[in-house]
């Protein structure tokens, strides 16, 4: 199943032995990689973060931060940020294996794949999908 929106184009798919994959264009790396390692068929997480997200939308709430293993997710009121668990939502420099790589070293390739955006809206669309998916839904 493929998608292309504005702003958020992804793929999912499924070989024959039925491993998932997604790919995501440039720039939204991590989000591919958040989905697959925190969400992957544990679809019944996904109602807490549609229930988020609408507190988000209907300004009930500010901020949601669902912390995982491997990536971090942050929702605002209008977006969704996915942050490798390693590096802080806010930080200027990160460790890549036990290097410190400091501030302004030209590591934008990593750091798409360390962490990504879109739109709040977008990253719900992308969920409802994801949820279709991996429950066989045909298109």
């Amino acid at each position: 199943m493929a998608n292309k929106s504005d702003t958020l184009e992804y793929e999912f798919r499924k070989d024959i032995t039925g491993e998932l994959s997604a790919s995501f264009s440039m720039g939204h790396e991590a989000i591919a990689a958040w989905l697959l390692e925190e969400i992957g068929q544990r679809t019944p997480v996904l109602p807490a973060l549609y229930k988020a997200i609408d507190q988000l939308q209907n300004h009930e709430r500010w901020e949601y931060v669902l912390d995982g293993v491997e990536y971090n997710l942050r929702l605002t009121c209008s977006e969704a940020e996915i942050c490798n668990a390693q590096i802080d939502f806010e930080a200027d420099s990160f460790r890549v294996d036990g290097v410190d790589m400091g501030e302004g070293q030209d590591m934008d390739f990593y750091d798409d794949e360390a962490r990504s955006s879109c739109g709040l809206d977008d990253f719900k669309n992308m969920l409802k999908e994801w949820e279709l998916f991996v429950n066989g839904a045909r298109y």
